[in-house]
């Protein structure tokens, strides 16, 4: 059915002799084998774990524009690059604002009360070490919602992992989510990056911390400590998902159903009874007593 060229292309392939002990070391291999029949190599021990890399990393690092916010006003400071820089051994966090490969020019610290903000999607507002603010401008939704779950995540680590982290990516309209208000269910969530997803009518425990103060059609990315999420048993329906992991997580709030102010019942009817009360019997009392002494001074006159 095939010609010639096909014949030829789909033929066997013939390596030399040579070439393949000099890829593979056959010969040496050949003796390995022979001399490990003959010889006794001792069980290894299990190394022990090594200690966190106190080695600096440079994550996500990207262009942005940088505006610098004095007065209320917004200065631009053209192009520049921005990164995160971890190091897990001394637990330092923090951003960089830099232009080229080799000029700082400001960074800010990553911890519990760092003072970030984002809003319209793509601008991320950060107090820097000199009590400036900036406003960085990312090029894409994408990439500030990619450069905020890292740095949510480094917020999680530097408070010792049970800390819940949230931002606001998108602000919504209608009345917020309280605490006894809840949203529609089932939850539809996707898990992992093997594409994995779940449906639950039960959400994760971190929810009832995590969405109260969201609007309908707000967004808001969360990351769950363990104990707010899978907990010790994991997630069964996704194996992706281990015992005792972090969660991370975009949500976006479809409906709201809110907790209806119910009105004060109304006071109880009075009921009457046979009984009457204190005050009621001194009262017809006092009337008996007055109409006994008119009486008596009715027939005090008809005798006098």
């Amino acid at each position: 059915m095939f010609g010639s060229t096909e014949d030829d292309d789909f033929g066997p392939v013939t390596v030399g002799s040579s070439k393949l002990a000099s890829l593979f070391g056959s010969e040496a291999r050949d003796s390995h084998v022979a001399n490990q029949s003959l010889s006794y190599s001792a069980p290894k021990q299990p190394k022990p774990p090594a200690p966190p890399s106190n080695q600096t990393h440079l994550l996500l690092p990207t262009n942005i524009t940088a505006y610098k916010i004095s007065d209320g006003q917004y200065h631009s400071q053209g192009r520049l690059n921005t990164a995160l820089v971890a190091n897990i051994a001394k637990s330092d966090y923090r951003i960089i604002i830099y232009q080229g490969s080799d000029k700082q020019i400001a960074q800010a610290a990553v911890h519990e009360a760092s003072q970030l903000s984002l809003s319209r999607s793509q601008y991320l507002s950060v107090l820097d070490s000199q009590n400036q603010y900036w406003s960085l401008l990312f090029d894409s939704t994408a990439r500030a919602h990619a450069f905020l779950r890292q740095l949510a995540v480094l917020m999680h680590l530097q408070s010792g992992g049970q800390r819940l982290i949230k931002f606001d990516l998108s602000a919504g309209e209608g009345a917020e989510l309280g605490a006894e208000d809840s949203a529609e269910s089932p939850i539809r969530f996707r898990l992992g990056r093997a594409g994995g997803s779940s449906r639950s009518s039960a959400a994760l425990p971190g929810f009832d911390r995590g969405l109260p103060g969201m609007r309908k059609g707000s967004s808001r990315l969360l990351v769950l400590p363990a104990g707010m999420a899978f907990g010790s048993a994991g997630n069964s329906a996704n194996p992706t998902v281990p015992p005792n992991a972090t969660v991370v997580c975009f949500v976006e709030l479809l409906r709201v159903k809110q907790q209806q102010q119910q009105p004060p019942p109304p006071p109880p009817p009075v009921e009457k009874s046979q009984n009457m009360s204190g005050d009621d019997s001194s009262v017809i009392s006092e009337k008996g007593e007055t109409s006994e002494k008119a009486k008596l001074l009715s027939r005090m006159a008809k005798m006098g």
